[in-house]
C-alpha cells in the first residue's frame, strides 16, 4: 500500500469517484478548506459507500455541533486526535485494515 495526497477534498472526492484511480483507504481532517471531512464522507456515501467504508478521520477537536453529531454518529470510523505521532497512525492503520477484513 503506498500513498497518494489529494490537494483538496473536491479533488479527493472526484478521483475517488474513479474506480481506477481509488484509494486503499482515506485519511480525512474534519476541518478543510471548501468541504469538511462530513461533507466529503456523505458525497462518498451517496456516490460510492464502498469507499466512504475506508475512511478514518483525525481532527484537532470538532470545532461546530454539526462536526461533533458527525463524530458521534459516526463511531465505527476510526478517528485520529491531533496532535498524534507515528505509532498512533500505525495503531488506527492496524484498526482500519482489521475492519475491512471483516
Amino acid at each position: 500500500m503506498g500513498d497518494t495526497s489529494a490537494s483538496s477534498p473536491v479533488f479527493g472526492a472526484d478521483r475517488e469517484r474513479n474506480a481506477d484511480n481509488a484509494f486503499d483507504g482515506i485519511l480525512c481532517d474534519l476541518m478543510m478548506p471548501g468541504m469538511d471531512g462530513a461533507a466529503l464522507h456523505a458525497v462518498l456515501a451517496e456516490t460510492q459507500p464502498d469507499h466512504a467504508e475506508r475512511m478514518v478521520f483525525c481532527t484537532g477537536g470538532a470545532s461546530s455541533p454539526r462536526l461533533q453529531q458527525f463524530l458521534d454518529a459516526e463511531i465505527s470510523r476510526p478517528v485520529l486526535n491531533k496532535p498524534f505521532d507515528q505509532s498512533d497512525l500505525d495503531g488506527v492503520v492496524a484498526r482500519w485494515k482489521g475492519m475491512l477484513r471483516g
